[in-house]
């Protein structure tokens, strides 16, 4: 029998063509935060893989900005050469997406959240977004958990796992937060 799904982090994330994202967190615990990430981070390499084929730049930047210091003040996109930024957004042509992260046990979570409406770029700026907003979130101590689990994920990938497979979309981030909090 499955449990019923438990709601850990509600998201709701604004994306403009020009590069302008706003991402409402909600308040939440800072573990929570990091999964959430790390699940967003995997639902967007997903859904590169099967729109544009291709996860681009992507992982290697992501390890980029998870082998250097940074603080909540640091702009992740300007550290990973992308153009955008982090700030409230009021302004037409915008997406809104509801994300939510679930959970039914103790590693089992989902990330619900439909983002068939992002493009290639969206969909890279909007994990930058999401990462930033973490970043900027969580305490001081919970960076080096969020910098080690991104890079199990893109280790993960590049070993056992596979971009398109849908069973890695919890798979993957649920094993890379639990090896990166034990370190």
């Amino acid at each position: 029998m499955k449990q019923l799904a438990t709601e850990l982090v509600r998201a709701r994330i604004t994306v403009t063509p020009g590069g302008h994202y706003d991402v409402n967190l909600g308040k939440t615990d800072d573990a929570d935060l990091v999964r959430f990430a790390l699940h967003y981070y995997a639902r967007v390499l997903y859904e590169l893989v099967h729109t544009c084929h291709s996860v681009r730049n992507l992982p290697a930047r992501i390890e980029e900005i998870a082998m250097t210091p940074f603080d909540a003040a640091s702009d992740l996109f300007v550290m990973a050469g992308f153009n955008g930024t982090l700030l409230p957004v009021n302004a037409a042509n915008t997406v809104t997406l509801e994300c939510i992260l679930c959970t039914t046990g103790a590693r089992d979570y989902e990330l619900r959240c439909d983002l068939a409406r992002l493009d290639a770029t969206m969909l890279r700026g909007s994990m930058l977004g999401v990462l930033q907003a973490v970043v900027r979130a969580i305490a001081p101590d919970m960076r080096s958990v969020l910098t080690t689990a991104l890079m199990n994920m893109n280790a993960s990938y590049g070993v056992t796992h596979r971009y398109a497979d849908p069973r890695s979309l919890a798979e993957v981030p649920a094993t890379a937060y639990h090896a990166a909090s034990f370190v």
